[in-house]
């Protein structure tokens, strides 16, 4: 009679190629997760940085020369992307209207270090932040309104995903009344 009490080596080799196949799944997994995981700080942080800098944007005088008084006169829409990659390009913000800078910003938060035009947050990733400025009357009743439309970028590299960016358009106009 023949003993079944055991496994052969055959079974064993077998159930251990099923486990590690098991386990090399999740590692992948795990690794995914990590990278989803700084991608979304990534994201947030920069979101965090472009609507902080929209604001002081939209904070500053309608007259402020980060705003509208250096802009376009006629609306250009493709201007609005000047610098941008969203054609496939390189991303230039020299090409741009206006580029940050903190000098321009003495009232923005501390949290980055400005090293070579990008803000740096603590993990050492750099955030570029340009914006261009068209100005287009905005018509209210018979005389024009002054006003313009501000496109900002925020471009950061993502170590598995390539280059990133967000991407923020407002309308400022002067709330001073003209005429009347």
């Amino acid at each position: 009679m023949k003993n079944d009490n055991g496994f052969s080596l055959l079974e064993a080799m077998i159930a251990i190629f099923i486990l590690s196949v098991g386990i090399i799944g999740a590692a992948f997994m795990q690794i995914q997760a990590i990278r989803g995981n700084d991608t979304g700080m990534a994201r947030t942080a920069a979101n965090n940085i472009g609507l902080s800098v929209m604001e002081e944007l939209q904070r500053l005088p309608f007259d402020d020369p980060r705003t509208c008084q250096n802009g376009l006169t006629a609306f250009n829409a493709a201007a609005l992307n000047n610098g941008s990659s969203l054609s496939g390009g390189a991303v230039n913000p020299a090409a741009a209207d206006h580029q940050f800078s903190l000098a321009d910003f003495p009232n923005f938060p501390n949290t980055y270090k400005f090293i070579n035009n990008s803000l740096v947050d603590d993990s050492g990733r750099a955030y570029q932040i340009f914006w261009n400025v068209n100005k287009d009357p905005f018509k209210t009743g018979v005389q024009p309104q002054p006003s313009c439309v501000i496109n900002l970028f925020v471009y950061w590299q993502a170590p598995w995903w390539g280059q990133q960016y967000l991407q923020y358009t407002t309308l400022k106009y002067s709330n001073i009344k003209i005429g009347l």
